[in-house]
């Protein structure tokens, strides 16, 4: 990468300084003007914001010399993504070959990144995580390689990764789920059937205060997710679809008056230890901070396996919702702002099979017009 001090490429003069505050900036000059872009924390964040100082001055940055391992940095530098989806991303960044990982960007190929996905195959990563390096890559290139005129093309628009295999859903029976709301103790009975009857995600659930619901009219409004990592902690942030996720949706009689109890208790810890009103529903310390996500999935899963149903994930309750309301006749519209997802196709091509009797009503109703 380019550093003090001077490189010169063509009419373009450039440097990237590190300063005694241990921060670094860089300067351009373009045919005798002079420009610095502001100090930030890292040289790679510097040297992207180099490139768009030397775009912005009418000149372009140089590919020579930018590897892909500066590209992600600077990419995940840039990217505002979650906690978690960050943590994800640079795992899977980490765990590339460093031979990929050194190579230039503008020698990134359609052929390089095939023969990449075949060696990651033939090193045990699974179709999901090779997809999820595919759309990383072509992400990287997309966002900042073209627009820096580090690469021509975006290579991963050529290349086919690994097919996902296709999974079945299969979603409790009615009884199943019965049976792990009545075996949960105490608060956490309150989460599993909430988490059933809403079909909030995990995260959803976690992040509910108590201002949130109306325990007389039985409304929930959901705005925020919880997440966690070892490197972020407790991150409280938006829904897993953003802005979009935000939705006000209805609990029935059997959630409010579990909500009602559990509220009722919470009320009385808090007094008894002298902590101020609960605002966190689901909590350790009488609703002052919220549970961690891994603490509910540990939870669940001595639960079930208590129960003998180590075939029921956490998440399968969120199926169970939507297949079952599917399965009755819900329009899919009315699932999918209930269950936060982005676009009503995303529930159609999830659970399109489990609405046989809209279908059934479709086939008579064509049945008749030809009679």
């Amino acid at each position: 990468m380019i550093d003090s001090p001077w490189d010169v490429w063509g009419d373009r003069f450039v440097s990237i300084e590190k300063l005694p505050s241990g921060k670094f900036r860089g300067v351009v000059k373009v045919n005798g003007q002079r420009a610095t872009t502001k100090a930030v924390a890292t040289r790679n964040e510097a040297v992207a914001l180099e490139a768009q100082l030397t775009l912005k001055m009418g000149s372009e940055p140089t590919p020579s010399g930018v590897t892909m391992a500066e590209l992600f940095a600077g990419q995940l530098d840039q990217s505002g993504y979650s906690a978690t989806t960050h943590a994800d991303l640079k795992s899977i960044i980490h765990r590339l070959p460093e031979s990929f990982l050194a190579r230039e960007v503008g020698r990134v190929t359609p052929a390089v990144l095939d023969g990449l996905y075949r060696q990651l195959t033939a090193e045990g990563w699974s179709p999901h995580r090779i997809r999820r390096a595919h759309s990383t890559v072509g992400s990287a290139f997309r966002k900042r390689a073209i627009p820096f005129r580090w690469a021509n093309s975006n290579p991963a628009r050529d290349v086919q990764p690994p097919a996902i295999p296709h999974h079945e859903i299969a979603p409790p029976t009615n009884a199943e789920v019965i049976a792990l709301i009545n075996g949960a103790p105490d608060s956490f009975r309150a989460f599993v059937r909430l988490s059933a009857n809403s079909g909030m995600r995990r995260s959803e659930v976690l992040a509910l205060q108590w201002g949130d619901i109306d325990l007389e009219t039985g409304r929930v409004v959901v705005r925020r997710s919880i997440t966690h990592t070892p490197a972020s902690g407790l991150v409280i942030g938006l829904t897993k679809t953003g802005t979009k996720g935000h939705r006000v949706i209805s609990v029935g009689a059997s959630v409010v008056a579990e909500l009602k109890a559990h509220q009722a208790e919470q009320h009385a810890a808090a007094k008894s230890n002298k902590l101020p009103a609960p605002v966190w529903v689901f909590s350790h310390d009488a609703g002052v901070s919220p549970w961690r996500p891994d603490y509910v999935t540990l939870k669940f899963t001595r639960l079930r396996k208590d129960l003998g149903l180590t075939h029921v994930r956490l998440h399968d309750l969120r199926h169970w919702a939507a297949t079952s309301l599917l399965s009755d006749g819900t329009p899919a519209a009315t699932v999918s702002k209930r269950l936060g997802h982005a676009r009503t196709s995303t529930t159609l091509d999830k659970y399109a099979h489990w609405m046989p009797a809209q279908d059934q009503d479709a086939a008579d109703s064509l049945d008749a017009l030809l009679s």
